[in-house]
């Protein structure tokens, strides 16, 4: 049982071109006596082959060297403890694999509202693309301590997966495949996406010279504390700051009839890009 148990073992070894003689050995010698004359006996040599941490190592270590989907063992009793601590050490020595996560964007300033494209590629540390891989989008901005799911997909035959995302202000992006018992959690390099606010203005389509009017105006998304500028014909009217739904007031007095012009100038700030909006015409009668 034993040597046929060494041969089981043997052929797919053989299937690479391998000979391995790892296995322990001793021999021994059993005389057999006929029971019905003592003078007639025989002694029979007999060698005995069986595996123990050694061989057990020399196999193990195969499924590194051919990245091999494992191995399967068996005992009938007796089993070698020091065995199966050694293809433990050597499976932690090899497995789970490396995985490498690259990251792309095509565009990394967006107005607000607007989507870019998020392209991640995984694979193997030889280069092997890993399809079917469980990957999901995180995002961190200013008011976040940890990262946020957002999204999630798997990878096509290419190792690739594209998302369009559509965030609200300035934040960080990556993606995050997910672990196994055969593959290591991998994570792409961080990407910064900025986002340039949008204004609107309620100015009216027409106002009387040397008249004051009362104009709010909203930014979007709606975040307190944006800096901003509104700028007459050019000219600075003054800065003003965002209240916490993103609105601000202003006043207007044309000294001159005819056109004039409105644009706010946003200035950088921790959760948003420097931005100008749309020059608005009104006229002054």
């Amino acid at each position: 049982m034993i040597q046929l148990t060494q041969l089981v073992f043997a052929l797919p070894v053989e299937q690479f071109g391998i000979q391995i003689n790892a296995e322990s050995t001793f021999t021994y010698k059993k005389t057999y006596v006929d029971p019905t004359n003592s003078a007639s006996f025989c002694t029979a040599s007999r060698t005995v082959w069986y595996p123990d941490e050694r061989s057990y190592t020399a196999r193990t270590n195969l499924v590194g060297k051919y990245r091999l989907g494992g191995i399967a063992v068996w005992t009938f009793g007796m089993e070698n403890a020091a065995a199966i601590t050694t293809i433990r050490d050597i499976a932690k020595s090899i497995a789970p694999d490396q995985v490498l996560g690259t990251i792309t964007t095509d565009l990394e300033q967006i107005g607000y509202g607007s989507a870019f494209n998020l392209t991640g590629t995984f694979k193997l540390p030889d280069k092997t693309p890993i399809p079917s891989l469980n990957v999901r989008f995180e995002i961190k901005n200013s008011t976040d301590n940890t990262w946020r799911t957002l999204a999630a997909g798997v990878t096509d035959v290419t190792g690739v997966i594209a998302v369009p995302v559509i965030i609200a202000q300035k934040s960080q992006v990556r993606l995050v495949s997910e672990g196994s018992w055969e593959r290591l959690e991998g994570k792409t390099g961080e990407k910064v996406i900025s986002v340039v606010p949008s204004v609107s203005l309620s100015l009216p389509a027409s106002v009387k010279v040397a008249t004051t009017y009362a104009v709010t105006g909203q930014v979007l998304p709606k975040v307190g504390g944006i800096k901003l500028t509104v700028k007459q014909n050019g000219k600075s009217l003054g800065e003003f700051v965002t209240d916490t739904s993103g609105g601000f007031t202003f006043n207007i007095a044309p000294t001159a009839t005819g056109l004039a012009g409105y644009q706010v100038v946003i200035a950088a700030g921790e959760k948003n890009t420097a931005g100008v909006s749309d020059e608005i015409t009104i006229l002054v009668r």
